[in-house]
C-alpha cells in the first residue's frame, strides 16, 4: 500500500530545488505465530515512511487502526478502531514503526485489515548545504500528513489477515432410557437407550451449531441408519437425543457429528457406539404337590392337584382353586395347616 504525501512550499534557495519533494509511506500487516481463531496468533501493522533527502528525516509519529472482522478483505482508515500511536525511528530518509503491542485478534474469524496514519513532526531549521551560501539559515517546509494509507477504495490484501476458523471434537455417551445411566451391557429386551454428545472449541468462543445423532439397527454404524435426529445447541451444550423405541434382542449403534459454526470447523464423525440388547432370563417355575413344595426345571407353569405354583422376582406365587393368592419372599414348604382346602 503506498501514499504520497507532498510536502509544503521551499523557501529561500530550496524554492528552486523543490522538485523532489515528495515521500511515500509503505504498510504490511504481519501475522506472528496460527491464523487458527484461538491458536495464540498476533498481528502486527509497520509503516514505513520514505522521505527526500532535500526535506529531511521524515519525523513524527504514526497512529494505526483497525478494521475488522468481515467476511471479505476490506478497506481500513482512521473511521477504524483507533489501536496504537507510536513515534517514528530511523535515519536518512526513511522512517518506520510498528503497531506494538502486537494485535490479538478476538473478534472471531475473518479479516482483520489496519490502517496507518502519518503525523508529521514540528518544523526544523536546516543549514545550508555547502553548495549553497554558508552563512544562510533555511527553514525548509515540513511533510505533510497523511489521512490513511489506502488509495481511494483499493483494498491492500498486504494490510489484510485472515483468521480462520477452530477445529472442534465430538464426544458421544450412550444411557439407559429407563435409568438415565450409561449403557451398562446388561440390559435386556425390551430395553430403551439415548445418546448423549459433547462438542469441544476453545474457552473464548462458545460452540453454536447443530448435531446429527444417527442411529443404526447393527452393532457398526453402517448406513442407512434406522433414523437420525438433528438438535440444536444453547449455551455450548447439546440436547440429547430422543429415546429409542423398546428394543427386541440384538445389536444396535449410535454416531452423531456436528455440523461446524463461524468460528469452528465441523468435527469429524464421533466414534461408533455399539450395543447389546439381550433376551430376558427365563422364569423358573415351581410345581406343588398335595404335601409341600419342589422346584423344578420344567420350562412351564405346573399345576398340581388343586394348586398351582410358579416362581416371580417377588418370590414365591401360590394359587389355589378357590382364588387364595400368596406370595412370599422365598422358597420354604407352606405347612398343611396353611392350605386352603
Amino acid at each position: 500500500m503506498t501514499l504520497v504525501l507532498v510536502t509544503g512550499a521551499a523557501t529561500g534557495f530550496l524554492t528552486g530545488i523543490a522538485g523532489a519533494d515528495t515521500t511515500t509511506t509503505t504498510t504490511t500487516a504481519t501475522l506472528t505465530g496460527s491464523a487458527v481463531l484461538g491458536a495464540g496468533g498476533t498481528i502486527t501493522d509497520t509503516a514505513t515512511i520514505t522521505g527526500d533527502p532535500t526535506a529531511g528525516f521524515p519525523d513524527g509519529s504514526v497512529s494505526f487502526y483497525e478494521c475488522g472482522p468481515s467476511v471479505v478483505a476490506s478497506t481500513c482508515s482512521s473511521s477504524g478502531t483507533p489501536y496504537n500511536t507510536v513515534t517514528l525511528s530511523g535515519s536518512g530518509d526513511v522512517a518506520t514503526a510498528s503497531s506494538t503491542p502486537a494485535f490479538t485478534p478476538t473478534g472471531g474469524v475473518g479479516y482483520y485489515c489496519f490502517a496507518a496514519v502519518y503525523t508529521p513532526g514540528s518544523p526544523e531549521t536546516f543549514s545550508a548545504s555547502v553548495s549553497h551560501a554558508p552563512h544562510v539559515a533555511l527553514t525548509p517546509s515540513n511533510y505533510t500528513g497523511s489521512t490513511d494509507n489506502t488509495t481511494g477504495d483499493t483494498v491492500d490484501p498486504a494490510e489484510c489477515v485472515d483468521i480462520t476458523p477452530a477445529p472442534s471434537t465430538t464426544v458421544t455417551t450412550l444411557d439407559d432410557a429407563s435409568t438415565n445411566a450409561p449403557w451398562t451391557g446388561k440390559e435386556t429386551s425390551p430395553a430403551t437407550a439415548y445418546d448423549t454428545s459433547t462438542v469441544t472449541g476453545i474457552s473464548t468462543f462458545p460452540v453454536t451449531g447443530t448435531v446429527t445423532y444417527s442411529f443404526f439397527t447393527n452393532g457398526i454404524c453402517t448406513a442407512p441408519a434406522a433414523s437420525t435426529q438433528t438438535v440444536t445447541m444453547s449455551g455450548g451444550t447439546v440436547p440429547n437425543s430422543a429415546s429409542t423405541a423398546p428394543l427386541a434382542a440384538g445389536n444396535y449403534s449410535f454416531d452423531a457429528v456436528y455440523s461446524g459454526s463461524t468460528n469452528y470447523h465441523p468435527s469429524a464423525v464421533s466414534s461408533c457406539e455399539p450395543f447389546t440388547v439381550s433376551a430376558p432370563t427365563a422364569v423358573t417355575p415351581v410345581v406343588a404337590a398335595a404335601t409341600g413344595i419342589t422346584t423344578s426345571p420344567a420350562p412351564t407353569l405346573a399345576l398340581t392337584g388343586a394348586y398351582l405354583f410358579w416362581m416371580t422376582e417377588a418370590g414365591l406365587a401360590f394359587l389355589g382353586l378357590g382364588g387364595l393368592l400368596v406370595i412370599t419372599s422365598r422358597r420354604r414348604r407352606i405347612p398343611r395347616h396353611a392350605v386352603r382346602r
